[in-house]
């Protein structure tokens, strides 16, 4: 079994990463799609979907399909610490804008 379907929510982020960048191309598209699921602030704890939004930034062979599904990715949520609050939205904005415009 490929590593990114590991229960463990880190390891999965590092294995899609390590799909991404290493793996040929027919593995990238299901390391998206766990990392589109492990960016849910609503169902994964919050260092876990930073963890996967930065190895998202990196990625630029986005399918229109994940774009939608990136911008539905919530910004806003209790378990992101208050401290933290600002940088998720900029994250994303960013994430969006460069992921567009490429």
């Amino acid at each position: 079994a490929l590593p990114i379907l590991s229960e463990n929510p880190s390891l999965a982020v590092a294995a899609a990463d390590a799909l991404i960048q290493l793996a040929p191309a027919t593995h990238h598209a299901a390391a998206r799609s766990k990392l589109l699921a492990l960016a849910n602030f609503e169902t994964h704890p919050f260092f876990v979907c930073v963890a996967a939004l930065n190895v998202m930034d990196r990625v630029s062979n986005w399918t229109e399909q994940e774009l939608e599904q990136m911008a539905d990715i919530p910004t806003e949520s209790k378990s992101i610490p208050k401290v933290m609050r600002f940088y998720i939205p900029r994250l994303m904005e960013r994430l969006l804008s460069t992921t567009l415009s490429k």
